[in-house]
C-alpha cells in the first residue's frame, strides 16, 4: 500500500514539474521578441529533465538556442539546436524546422562549417518556401551570400546577395534586416573587386536612411572609407572616416576601422598619426597576430618607414594565415553542399513518387480483387436464390397437382 501511495505521489510531482517547465517555457517563448533578455533568464532556469517528452525538448532548445543569439551571444557548439532541428524535421513541423534549421546555419557559420550551414540553410529555405515566409526567405538568402562569401563563391554569394534585398524589400516591417541586406551586398561587391557597383549600392542605401539611423549612417561611412581605400581615392577617404568618427560612439571593438584611418594617414603622409591609430587598434583588437586588416597597417607602415626586418616577418605571417583561411575554405565545398542537397531532396522525392506509385498499384490491386469477388460472390448469391425460387416452384405445382 505505500508503495502505491509513493508511486501515485511521485506521478503527481513528476506531471507538476513537468507542468510548471512547459508553462515557463511558453513564457518564455512569448518574451522572445519583446524581451529576450527575460526570455533567456527564464529558459536557462529549467530544469530540461523536468521536460518528460521530447517535443518539449525539442522547443526547449529552440527556445534556448533563439534567446542567446538574441542576446549577441554567439555559438559555434550546434549540438543543441541540431537535435531540434532533427525532432521538427521528422515529425514535419515545418515551421518550427525552418526556425531550427534557420539558427543551426547561423551556428555553423560562427564555427566557420560553411558546407554545413548551407545545408541546414537549404533545409530551412525548403521549409520557409513551403510556409511562403518572404521574410524568412530573405533572412536564409543573407546567410547563403555569407556562405558562399566567405569560400570565394563570389558569383553565387552576389547571387544569393540580391535575392536577399528582393526578398526583405517586401517586409517594411522588418527593416533593420533589409538594411543589412543591402550593406551585406555592397561588401560583397567589393570584396569581389566592384568597387565602383558597391559604392552605388552603399549611396542607393543611403536614400532609405532616417537622420537617426545612427549606426547604418556609421556602416556606410566604414565601408564607402574602405571601398575609396582600394580605389586608392584618398580625400574622399578621409571624408568618409571623418564622417564615420561622428558616429564611433555607436561603436564597440572598432580596431579594423582605427587600422583603415592608419592606412589614410599613411597616404597622407602623417606616419605618427598612423602609429597613434595602429596602438589604438591593438588594444581593440583580439588576435593581433592573424587580424589582416592590423597585419596590412602594420605592414603599409613599415613599408613607409623602410624597415625591412618587419616587412619580411609581416609578409611571412600574412601569407601563412591567408594560406590557411583559404585551404579551410576551400575544403569547405560550399557548392557540393549545394547539390548533394538537391540531389538528397530529388532522391527523397523520387522515392516517395515510386511509393505513390507502389500504393496506387496496391490499392488497385486490392480493389480488383475487391470488385472479382463481390462479382463472384453476387453470381452465387443470385445461384443461391434461383434454385431457392425453383424449389418453391416444385413445392408449388406439386400443391396443385395435389
Amino acid at each position: 500500500m505505500l508503495t502505491l501511495v509513493a508511486a501515485v505521489i511521485s506521478a503527481v510531482t513528476g506531471c507538476s514539474r513537468d507542468s510548471r517547465a512547459v508553462a515557463t517555457l511558453d513564457l518564455a517563448d512569448s518574451l522572445l521578441t519583446s524581451r529576450p533578455d527575460s526570455s533567456l533568464t527564464l529558459v536557462t532556469s529549467i530544469d530540461t529533465s523536468a521536460l518528460s517528452s521530447p517535443a518539449a525538448r525539442a522547443r526547449w532548445a529552440l527556445t534556448y538556442t533563439i534567446a542567446r543569439y538574441k542576446n549577441f551571444i554567439d555559438d559555434n557548439n550546434d549540438s543543441i539546436i541540431s537535435t531540434s532541428a532533427r525532432y521538427f524535421k521528422g515529425h514535419n513541423d515545418k515551421r518550427h524546422s525552418m526556425l531550427a534549421h534557420f539558427y543551426c546555419a547561423i551556428i555553423r557559420n560562427h564555427a566557420m562549417n560553411y558546407s554545413g550551414s548551407t545545408t541546414a540553410a537549404l533545409q530551412a529555405l525548403k521549409n520557409a518556401k513551403e510556409l511562403s515566409d518572404t521574410f524568412m526567405i530573405g533572412r536564409i538568402y543573407s546567410i547563403m551570400a555569407k556562405n558562399n562569401m566567405e569560400t570565394y563563391n563570389t558569383a553565387e554569394a552576389m547571387n544569393y546577395g540580391n535575392l536577399a534585398v528582393e526578398m526583405l524589400s517586401h517586409c517594411p516591417e522588418e527593416r533593420e534586416f533589409y538594411l543589412d541586406a543591402y550593406l551585406e551586398r555592397a561588401i560583397i561587391s567589393s570584396n569581389n573587386q566592384k568597387h565602383e557597383l558597391s559604392l552605388e549600392i552603399l549611396d542607393s542605401m543611403q536614400s532609405h536612411l532616417y537622420p537617426n539611423d545612427y549606426i547604418y549612417h556609421g556602416l556606410i561611412a566604414r565601408s564607402r572609407m574602405h571601398t575609396f581605400l582600394q580605389l586608392n581615392r584618398v580625400n574622399e577617404a578621409e571624408m568618409c572616416a571623418n564622417e564615420f568618427l561622428k558616429y564611433q560612439d555607436y561603436f564597440h571593438n572598432e580596431g579594423e576601422t582605427l587600422c583603415l584611418l592608419a592606412e589614410i594617414m599613411l597616404l597622407k603622409h602623417v606616419p605618427d598619426s598612423a602609429l597613434i591609430w595602429i596602438n589604438r587598434a591593438k588594444k581593440e583588437i583580439h588576435d593581433t597576430i592573424n587580424n589582416p586588416f592590423l597585419q596590412s597597417a602594420l605592414l603599409k607602415y613599415h613599408i613607409y618607414t623602410g624597415n625591412i626586418k618587419e616587412q619580411n616577418h609581416i609578409y611571412s605571417t600574412m601569407l601563412q594565415s591567408q594560406n590557411q583561411a583559404v585551404d579551410m575554405a576551400l575544403r569547405q565545398h560550399v557548392p557540393l553542399a549545394q547539390r548533394d542537397f538537391y540531389i538528397g531532396e530529388a532522391s527523397i522525392a523520387a522515392y516517395k513518387s515510386k511509393r505513390a506509385k507502389e500504393s496506387a498499384i496496391f490499392i488497385i490491386m486490392i480493389s480488383i480483387i475487391i470488385i472479382v469477388a463481390g462479382f463472384i460472390f453476387f453470381k452465387m448469391r443470385i445461384k443461391m436464390k434461383n434454385l431457392e425460387i425453383s424449389n418453391m416452384l416444385v413445392q408449388i405445382l406439386s400443391l396443385i397437382h395435389i
